[in-house]
């Protein structure tokens, strides 16, 4: 296996003032500070059971949240308990990890209220039933601007085009994005062409690497006209955990010259 040799654009050009927002390990992410006291409204698409993301965000500026997900329901927090119990049975986890899961419908039902709403659709895989677009998601929010967070599986790589043409309405975004192996061409593309400034990388060791040790999925944070505090760039950041704890931190390394096409 080779050393991981990501395209330049996908390496920030500068430090920049970035806070952690969220859980520890999966389910943080780092975002540029300035972003979240410019937005004027925060848009998540996937939470899951986990909007631990969307609390800290609004724990720090208070704003209407729109949350996109179809999966979150009872039926998966019943699923997710009846996990957990199984967990503890085999001595897995320790029995406060099943009483935590009992909680997490009910800290849902207190979490997503007046400003905080959840919509069970799913933004992105437009062949699906229940689809919907970012175009028309952000038709429905006032005021902006919007931060956008986006963890949706890999549907991610078809609303490329609409982050695009959206991005005058947002402030930051933070995305996962997929399948880096199978996508490159298309990632690079939405990088060279979206306007807002990559401010952040970072590899999820969940999901692993590639034939050529790439990393396959990362989590990549951008944010309208940042300021640079620095120029010396150290990735992993010091804020930076690993997605999977028991796993190590993947090692990133950058092409240093843009390839031609």
């Amino acid at each position: 296996m080779g050393l991981a040799m990501l395209p330049r654009e996908f390496k920030p050009e500068a430090l920049y003032d970035l806070v952690r927002l969220g859980r520890d390990h999966d389910g943080g992410y780092l975002v540029e500070k300035a972003s979240i006291e410019k937005a004027e409204a925060l848009v998540s698409f996937g939470i899951s059971d986990d909007w631990s993301f969307e609390r800290s965000f609004l724990a720090r500026k208070k704003v209407p949240l729109s949350a996109y997900d179809p999966t979150t329901t009872q039926l998966l927090f019943l699923y997710k308990a009846w996990k957990a119990l199984g967990d503890v049975l085999i001595l897995r986890k320790p029995f406060k990890f099943f009483l935590q899961s009992l909680w997490v419908p009910l800290d849902y039902r207190e979490f997503f209220c007046k400003e905080r709403v959840h919509y069970r659709s799913r933004v992105g895989g437009s062949h699906r039933e229940g689809a919907t677009c970012l175009r028309r998601v952000l038709s429905r929010v006032h005021p902006r601007p919007v931060f956008l967070k986006i963890d949706i599986e890999g549907n991610e790589h078809e609303i490329f085009e609409d982050l695009i043409a959206c991005a005058d309405q947002c402030c930051g975004l933070v995305v996962e994005i997929h399948d880096l192996h199978l996508h490159r061409h298309g990632i690079l593309d939405f990088l060279r062409e979206y306007p807002l400034t990559l401010v952040h990388i970072h590899p999820n060791n969940y999901a692993g690497v590639d034939s050529s040790g790439d990393p396959c999925v990362c989590e990549f944070t951008f944010a309208k006209s940042p300021a640079a505090v620095g120029a010396d760039l150290a990735l992993p950041h010091r804020l930076d955990q690993a997605n999977t704890p028991r796993k190590s931190e993947l090692p990133l390394s950058f092409e240093t010259t843009r390839p031609d096409g």
